[in-house]
């Protein structure tokens, strides 16, 4: 090994070896292994180049590490030659170098992920015997959270919801959720403990929303006081910087929000553990109607300078101030959108689910046909307004990367968005279920959306094959909604047989071997759908696909 190394009590101390990428390879087992040198340490240019690239991207939108008390710690450890390094930051550090690199627009989609998995491997072979061990501290949680963010734009997405757990079980351990706990640090420790508490309660959220799984946090454990700007609390004489203050008001903003998602999971979802008996549709219009008003209520109360955007606005934001109050509130914008669809979601499945069946509740499907196409009607502009709104960025190379969160946050919006379009179309133009009471959703501008959904996927990442996945079945569900819907206007054609029929002289099957409103209704198995979303699991294609390619192939 190329560099020297000594550890006391999580402490040690690191000569810089030549190389940041240096790996040594064994063979064992009559296979390659690859081993990463774990102690290597980028060039002063290329760590700062990447310190730089994460704290105005990533760093801003998940504003839980410090940037000053980070820099000042690395600026120390490379002024006393690498000794004596903390091996919890070390492993921070290398995740931070990590997370840049992943939304770095300078290399292809291989090369990111090639150069990012070494700093990632690196950060594992540090931190990783220390925190099974239970010796954690605040720069553990921020490692785990920096890892569970990254881990959802890479092939070991599913590995996200462990290193979540872990973060989950080290901040209960630290105290990170208690006022009292809190109490006996300095003011600016404080606040980063309180950041990262609230770090850790998003991903949660985040994690039960796409993994359709019930939160490891329940509400009642979060009680502590929104973040506040540093230097409300350790005056400064430098000016104001509007970046950090809308980075502060951007992570309220979305603690707020996430707030309602738990609520709209806990009263529409059953807390993803489902209800003891069936729901009424009564119910459920009553639930949504009360989170209606949260939702309304929070877009009230946002900062101005990080309102909402319509997609019409885009291109008229001023490509000179480096998009960094617009990028906030585009978002904003599409966690809104997002939430939105999750919310009147059960409604659109109300309709699946009746889209195959010939017995039904009078009382019900009159509820439905009289106020349930509203909410089919939101789920179409909140799922058009997105599209609209990454198509308008990712036509730009330059907005593309500066507006944009990660591109899996990205692609999971979008995705999300055309299927729930192509459900509604399903309910409005195919299933006969409610006749001249359909929803008003013109067939033409459905498929124009979906079209669109399509072509920002392929400008999103060139080269990434999560995305050009997720490309190639959107443009299977275009050519299936036109057979579908060519078909419907044939004489005598109807749902519960189109299975027997032939569509463009082909069965149904070769469109995926399975009865429409049963694969529609499949969208259900979580509150997103087939667990398909911020986390990309890795069998979720298998459906996805039987679905979308000619024979199941």
């Amino acid at each position: 090994m190329s560099g020297s190394l000594s550890l006391r009590g999580g402490v040690m101390r690191v000569s810089r070896p030549p190389s940041p990428l240096a790996r040594d390879s064994t063979r064992r087992n009559g296979e390659d292994e690859e081993q990463i040198n774990i102690y290597s340490l980028p060039t002063a240019m290329e760590a700062e180049e990447k310190m730089n690239r994460f704290f105005s991207n990533s760093g801003l939108l998940f504003p839980y590490v410090h940037e000053e008390t980070f820099r000042k710690t690395y600026t120390e450890m490379r002024q006393n030659s690498f000794i004596k390094i903390r091996r919890s930051w070390l492993g921070l550090f290398n995740m931070v170098l990590a997370i840049a690199t992943t939304v770095s627009g300078d290399w292809s989609t291989e090369r990111r992920l090639e150069i990012s998995d070494v700093y990632y491997q690196r950060a594992v072979g540090l931190c990783d015997k220390q925190i099974r061990q239970g010796t954690v501290n605040l720069e553990n949680v921020q490692y785990l959270l920096l890892m569970g963010l990254y881990l959802q734009g890479t092939q070991k997405s599913i590995q996200a919801w462990t290193i979540h757990e872990l973060a989950v079980g080290a901040a209960l351990q630290l105290g990170l959720h208690s006022r009292e706990a809190s109490e006996g640090f300095a003011t600016l420790e404080r606040e980063i403990r309180k950041r990262a508490w609230y770090g850790v309660v998003v991903l949660d959220r985040t994690m039960s929303m796409t993994f359709g799984r019930p939160a490891a946090i329940p509400d009642d454990y979060i009680n502590m006081d929104l973040p506040v700007d540093y230097d409300e609390l350790i005056p400064s004489t430098r000016p104001t910087d509007p970046k950090i203050q809308g980075s502060v008001g951007f992570f309220n903003a979305t603690i707020k929000l996430y707030k309602i998602m738990w609520n709209v999971i806990d009263q529409c979802y059953g807390k993803n553990i489902g209800y003891d008996g069936p729901v009424s549709i009564f119910d459920i219009f009553t639930r949504v109607f009360q989170m209606e008003k949260h939702l309304m209520e929070w877009q009230r109360t946002l900062p101005n300078n990080i309102r909402l955007i319509k997609s019409q606005h885009i291109p008229f934001v001023n490509e000179n101030n480096g998009h960094l109050l617009e990028r906030f509130s585009v978002v904003l914008t599409l966690r809104y959108h997002n939430l939105r669809i999750l919310l009147h979601r059960p409604i659109l499945t109300k309709f699946l689910e009746l889209s195959g069946q010939t017995v039904y509740d009078d009382q019900e499907f009159e509820l439905l046909q009289g106020s349930g196409c509203n909410s089919v009607e939101i789920c179409v502009q909140s799922s058009m307004e997105i599209i609209a709104i990454v198509n308008q960025v990712v036509v730009s190379p330059r907005m593309r990367e500066s507006i944009l969160g990660a591109w899996w946050f990205t692609l999971y919006y979008t995705f999300n968005a055309a299927l729930v379009i192509f459900a509604s179309l399903f309910i409005c133009h195919v299933s006969p279920i409610l006749g001249s009471h359909a929803p008003n959703i013109p067939l033409l501008r459905g498929k124009e959306s979906l079209q669109t959904a399509v072509e920002a996927l392929r400008l999103l990442d060139k080269g990434n094959k999560m995305v050009e996945k997720c490309g190639s079945y959107l443009d299977n569900v275009v050519i299936m909604l036109d057979k579908l819907t060519s078909t419907m206007r044939q004489p005598g054609t109807s749902v519960t047989n189109l299975a027997n029929n032939h569509i463009a002289d082909q069965p149904i099957s070769s469109v995926g071997d399975i009865h429409i409103p049963a694969a529609m209704n499949q969208l259900n198995q979580s509150p997103l759908g087939m667990d398909f979303g911020e986390l990309m699991v890795d069998g979720d294609f298998e459906f996805l696909m039987r679905f979308a390619q000619p024979n199941g192939g």
